[in-house]
């Protein structure tokens, strides 16, 4: 049974295939999509994990549906307080570096750059000297946040990188927000180990799967006006995001030892700890 939500896809997929005709996607678009309107999804539960291929993974998005999509996931991190989350702890981590020199940052998938942007500017405004920097495997979500930080006068700096693939060593902090539910468990295990190898400290900040996170992604999402790609992709990456009990899973086989997990408003967790 399709609904709203799958009407927009295709219309979305539609638009994008005219566009860019030569574009090949990495994988079907929608090929784990479940059939069931949201509404059916809330009735029938999220026991399970589902993997939903996003609009915005795929290489054959254009790049006006792109910025508008990142210009509405910076309005959702905005809204949910993520910056509030994550600089706690990173903060913490920047004053038990002080005698250790410039502390270094990297954000992994970092899409449109607003968090990663955020840290530089709190790191900027507590006296530390830092070097922060952005990865997406994005060229587009690479270019929109150079050019954001930038107008913003912002010292951090964006690269293009598959994080599946490798992650760069030498940082003294890897952050990561909204990205492990984008991954295959055995993908997000061997990220994580990968992770534990490149840093002196980690801090991954995602999704919980619940019907409160997929009714308030469903809800929240429109009503910030994210634009039809978030309209689509929201609910189904709460669809992919993984439960409490899955990530300590995760944790247990990454052996991530000592890792601090905690459930935070609204529907998100956090799993942090220092590695060396």
């Amino acid at each position: 049974m399709s609904g709203p939500l799958d009407a927009e896809r295709s219309e979305i997929i539609d638009t994008r295939a005219r566009q860019r005709p030569d574009a090949t996607p990495v994988r079907e678009v929608g090929s784990h999509r479940s059939a069931d309107s949201p509404l059916e999804t809330l009735i029938r539960g999220l026991d399970e994990r589902t993997i939903e291929p996003e609009l915005m993974d795929d290489p054959a998005i254009d790049d006006a549906s792109m910025g508008t999509a990142l210009d509405g996931l910076g309005r959702v991190h905005a809204m949910t307080g993520s910056i509030r989350l994550l600089w706690p702890i990173i903060e913490r981590w920047a004053y038990s570096n002080r005698y250790r020199g410039i502390f270094r940052v990297l954000d992994v998938a970092s899409g449109g750059g607003q968090l990663t942007i955020a840290i530089a500017r709190r790191l900027g405004h507590a006296g530390v000297s830092a070097k922060v920097h952005g990865c997406d495997l994005s060229s587009t979500a690479v270019e929109y946040a150079n050019d954001r930080a930038m107008r913003a006068g912002v010292d951090a700096e964006f690269f293009q990188m598959d994080a599946v693939e490798d992650l760069p060593d030498g940082y003294d902090v890897i952050t990561s927000s909204l990205f492990l539910h984008h991954l295959e468990r055995d993908e997000a295990v061997r990220f994580l180990s990968r992770v534990k190898a490149r840093c002196r400290h980690f801090l991954v900040h995602d999704l919980l799967r619940s019907r409160w996170g997929f009714a308030l992604a469903y809800v929240g999402v429109r009503a910030l006006r994210c634009g039809r790609v978030c309209y689509s992709d929201a609910p189904g990456s709460v669809s992919s995001a993984f439960t409490i009990e899955e990530v300590r899973a995760l944790v247990k086989d990454a052996e991530l030892e000592g890792a601090a997990i905690e459930a935070r408003f609204p529907a998100r967790f956090l799993l942090y700890g220092t590695i060396r």
